[in-house]
């Protein structure tokens, strides 16, 4: 990706920019006298590549933030069509993509057709003690968004379906739970973006 090249390029000029002005001042210091115009002259040496540095790290910084701000893009596009449905009992040899369609056309009353999902498979490894959750991939976000709307009435039922979410979306909901209503906040998804709202009505 053009926006890692980037990151790769700031970093080789800080690393060399960083040896250059490290090699420069250790021959200074190795060649300096007791001489107080010469110990000043180090010193102001010294703060000017003490700031050359915090100003190389801050490009850097921005740079990687950018960076990680196009990958999350693009990992949400990605996943805008999927869901996460957690609450299906597991049974060895099963076919997640029939146990999905049951569980949409009979609870939802959706209608869907095999050809509506993508893919569909559980998440994780094996845990004796829990279901995994099943991701499903739909064949478009229409499907998706159908289903998405009808989730509620599952309300009472050991099932549930949840965005998903990269990682750094799902932080925003880990840290302020994934309810509708959270206190002053309130949190909500549309189409895999995520959205604050704040009790003065502000996103």
């Amino acid at each position: 990706m053009p926006q890692l090249d980037e990151v790769l390029s700031v970093t080789k000029t800080v690393e060399e920019k960083l040896m250059a002005k490290m090699e420069e001042v250790q021959a200074q210091i190795q060649c300096a006298s007791t001489a107080k115009d010469t110990v000043a002259k180090i010193a102001e040496e010294f703060r000017t590549f003490r700031q050359l540095v915090y100003q190389m790290l801050g490009l850097l910084r921005n740079q990687i933030h950018e960076c990680s701000k196009q990958v999350d893009a693009v990992e949400t596009r990605h996943r805008r069509k999927a869901l996460v449905i957690n609450g299906i009992v597991e049974a060895e040899g099963e076919d997640c993509g029939k146990l999905i369609l049951d569980l949409l056309n009979h609870k939802l009353s959706l209608g869907l057709e095999q050809s509506s999902i993508k893919s569909c498979h559980r998440l994780g490894g094996i845990n004796k003690d829990h279901c995994r959750p099943i991701l499903v991939h739909f064949n478009n976000i229409q499907t998706k968004a159908s289903v998405w709307r009808l989730k509620t009435k599952l309300k009472g039922s050991p099932v549930s379906m949840k965005e998903f979410l990269t990682r750094c979306r799902q932080a925003v909901f880990g840290r302020h739970g994934n309810t509708l209503e959270c206190g002053p906040v309130g949190l909500r998804t549309a189409s895999s973006q995520s959205r604050l709202l704040m009790g003065s009505g502000t996103r």
